[in-house]
């Protein structure tokens, strides 16, 4: 449908402008916090599954819940009943777009 690709090319085009803001934090980011984000980005809902582990080569449970309260701690993520959300739908945006992940 034309709306919901215009909406998508102007979401990406703002992705995009805000690359000098985001890049930054990404940056600043431990291997395995860009891992669990990437994770995230792409839709993952059960973050501590064998599954999403193995897959995303993410640490074990008390590694990866060390890591999930920091990114929720500077608020890269909240926590929901449904899992881990991006706090900035921007930047969630940004990993996709910029790892070339395949988001749902």
């Amino acid at each position: 449908n034309k709306v919901k690709d215009l909406a998508g090319i102007a979401l990406e085009q703002l992705v995009r402008e805000e690359d000098d803001f985001l890049r930054p934090h990404w940056d600043h980011l431990s291997y395995v916090q860009k891992d669990i984000l990437k994770a995230i980005a792409s839709g993952v809902v059960e973050i501590s599954s064998k599954e999403t582990i193995a897959q995303f080569g993410l640490p074990g449970s008390s590694n990866l819940a060390y890591h999930l309260r920091a990114l929720v701690g500077n608020d890269f993520l909240v926590k929901s009943r449904n899992g881990y959300l991006f706090d900035n739908p921007f930047f969630r945006h940004w990993v996709v777009l910029n790892l070339g992940l395949e988001a749902s």
